[in-house]
């Protein structure tokens, strides 16, 4: 065993790291992980993942992926997927994950629908059915609910809204409950080429957490993001190219003891989107 997996095991027992259950809400975008997770809604392809409400204004079709290794470790490796699309009745996603290696792997689909409701506020929900297996002890099979709305403010400032596992959902054999999670975020546009977000994150068995992050447009595309959340520390950065339908993004997030975390993503969409998310059906 890797002197940094022995490490890593330590402070999950301690509580140094938050890892203690199954299913936990990794982050899949690479876009919210240059910001700290502090922007987890946006309307871009990962959007089931987080805010479902955000699939009302995906602007086409889109198909993404996103790798993950977790402080360099490729026992911690994630691996996710997305799909969304526009409908005259709303905007539909799905995607799935794929955490952990041989003898500890949870895979999970999720399936999303976003709706505007009124000129300022739109709604979403999706489903979640999640597998996790271990090896020697079998595997279980759980499925929760998570839901999101947006309230547009102002044309420059958007507040966001999350709860994950609905219906404290809970593995079936062990009846150990899966994270429920809640949020409130806000995302403002003060001047041209730049986005501010403010995250609150409450896991209901942590204390609160508190994310913000920055993005800049120094041209039209490129983006630079930084983040920083406070409990626990970590400092993230991040940047995005577009190259016609062809959107990268990067990010990396350090621990003061397991050193960095890497992600990468690739994003295609059907037409050329533009780095700076226009907030949603800003009247």
């Amino acid at each position: 065993m890797k002197p940094s997996f022995k490490i890593l095991i330590l402070l999950i027992a301690s509580g140094c790291i938050r890892i203690p259950a199954a299913f936990e809400p990794l982050a899949a975008g690479v876009h919210s992980a240059g910001l700290g997770g502090a922007g987890f809604s946006s309307p871009d392809v990962f959007a089931v993942l987080y805010n479902p409400a955000d699939l009302s204004s995906v602007p086409c079709i889109m198909a993404g992926s996103a790798h993950t290794r977790l402080f360099g470790m490729k026992e911690l490796t994630l691996f996710s997927f997305a799909l969304a699309c526009r409908f005259p009745a709303g905007g539909l996603g799905m995607g799935g994950q794929s955490f952990g290696f041989r003898p500890y792997r949870e895979s999970v689909f999720h399936l999303g629908f976003g709706k505007q409701l009124f000129p300022r506020l739109s709604a979403g929900m999706s489903v979640h059915l999640g597998q996790v297996r271990i090896k020697d002890f079998g595997t279980q099979t759980s499925v929760w609910f998570n839901s999101g709305l947006i309230f547009n403010l102002h044309p420059r400032l958007a507040m966001d809204w999350i709860i994950h596992n609905i219906g404290h959902a809970r593995l079936p054999l062990s009846g150990e409950r899966l994270p429920q999670v809640t949020g409130m975020g806000f995302r403002f546009h003060p001047v041209r080429g730049v986005n501010g977000f403010l995250t609150l994150i409450r896991d209901m068995r942590f204390p609160l957490e508190i994310r913000s992050g920055l993005e800049i447009v120094p041209v039209s595309r490129l983006a630079l993001r930084s983040g920083m959340t406070w409990e626990p520390h970590s400092v993230s950065f991040g940047a995005g190219l577009i190259m016609s339908r062809l959107r990268m993004d990067y990010a990396c997030a350090s621990h003061i003891i397991l050193g960095m975390t890497h992600s990468v993503s690739l994003n295609l969409s059907r037409r050329s989107v533009p780095l700076i998310p226009i907030f949603s059906n800003t009247p």
